[in-house]
């Protein structure tokens, strides 16, 4: 069994313009990793939100181990993203998070280096039998 998480990646562009050129280098990244990519595609996605174009990784249940090839993956994209994306000249045209939640109510990880940026959100709620 082992412990489980709930993980998201968002990598964004506050326009159109600036999300095509995210889009060309995600998918040039993504070829690199053809092999990896194929049983994981659906874990991505291109969205809307606001006024914000990006693509999101969103899985659940999955063990979520440092040592393991796809998470190693996953967090290489987000420092590859950053490291392009996220410099000073960049401010205010992308948008990157990593949310992760562990089954302890206390274990969560988030990273995200866009200011007042959010496009995942932690909600826990205490439902009821009916």
């Amino acid at each position: 069994m082992g412990y489980r998480s709930d993980v998201g990646l968002f990598m964004g562009a506050y326009t159109a313009e600036d999300y095509a050129v995210v889009k060309v280098w995600f998918d040039n990244y993504r070829q690199r990793l053809d092999e990896w990519w194929h049983p994981h595609e659906s874990y991505f996605m291109e969205v809307v939100c606001d006024h914000l174009l990006g693509i999101r990784f969103l899985t659940e249940d999955v063990r979520w181990y440092e040592s393991y090839k796809d998470v190693a993956i996953i967090e290489q994209l987000y420092d590859d993203f950053e490291q392009v994306f996220m410099g000073m000249e960049m401010e205010g045209k992308y948008a990157l998070q990593f949310i992760r939640i562990g089954e302890e109510t206390t274990d969560i990880e988030e990273r995200c280096p866009s200011p007042g940026f959010n496009y995942f959100y932690v909600e826990r709620s205490i439902g009821e039998e009916q």
